[in-house]
């Protein structure tokens, strides 16, 4: 083996590292990760093919297939499904005082946890009546009477 196909086949081995770097430097786009495991691949197979065209041939092949298959696998795989609750969010279904009377036609306050909140309602709800937060809309929660469900 001549000194210029040992430098051919371990060039893969450094084009790898350098795509892995890539990677770490880029997370989540798995481009430096697809064409670093398209290399490694490359890198096992020059040990039985010595035809450099034959090599770069099969690279480009190996990160084209990676990158419509593998990438979205590795994509889906890290993505993350969680849905991020606001402060006023985490008050839906907690219980309130109404501080306000609440009208059909015009909001009220509740006291939340030591906070004042606007609330409105499709139903009159008196100050001093316990209510449960349903929903919040803009900067209002929408409030039921407990009890009248």
């Amino acid at each position: 083996m001549e000194w210029s196909e040992i430098f051919l086949q371990y060039g893969w081995i450094f084009a790898a590292a350098a795509m892995f770097l890539i990677e770490l430097a880029t997370p989540g786009a798995f481009f430096g990760f697809i064409l670093g495991l398209a290399a490694v691949i490359t890198f096992v197979l020059s040990l039985f093919i010595s035809n450099f065209l034959i090599q770069l041939f099969i690279f480009i092949v190996l990160s084209i297939i990676s990158f419509f298959y593998l990438r979205p696998l590795f994509l889906k795989l890290t993505q993350k499904s969680v849905k991020v609750r606001t402060q006023h969010e985490e008050l839906i279904h907690e219980k309130g005082i109404v501080t306000k009377r609440i009208l059909p036609t015009k909001p009220g306050i509740i006291l939340v946890k030591g906070q004042e909140w606007s609330a409105f309602s499709e139903e009159i709800i008196e100050k001093g009546e316990e209510v449960q937060l349903e929903q919040l809309d803009g900067i209002s929660y929408r409030v039921t009477k407990i009890g009248s469900k």
